[in-house]
């Protein structure tokens, strides 16, 4: 695995592992419109453990499963509402 920075033609910055020229291993994706991932990945999907900030200041902290919220995590929102626990497929389940 090497650690590289790609720069998107949309502005879109991941910087971090790569292993076959897809995000693999620790690393960081920001997104031109705000959205930022910061944690593991496996073949180019958010999987592992990482943070998910929302360009609206909602923050996911916990778990993913082949791209999105699943397992144990916290979402604070940006209106202070915490929902903590059990997440699937994206979606809090208690």
């Amino acid at each position: 695995m090497a650690i590289e920075k790609f720069i998107f033609g949309n502005g879109d910055i991941y910087e971090g592992d790569v292993c076959n020229g897809k995000p693999h291993g620790k690393g960081k994706y920001s997104w031109a419109h705000g959205n930022v991932y910061d944690g593991d990945w496996v073949n180019g999907k958010k999987h592992g453990t990482g943070k998910f900030t929302w360009n609206n200041g909602d923050i996911y902290e916990g778990d993913f499963f082949e791209g999105e919220m699943n397992g144990n995590g916290k979402m604070i929102y940006a209106d202070g509402r915490i929902e903590e626990g059990n997440w699937t497929d994206g979606k809090f389940a208690g």
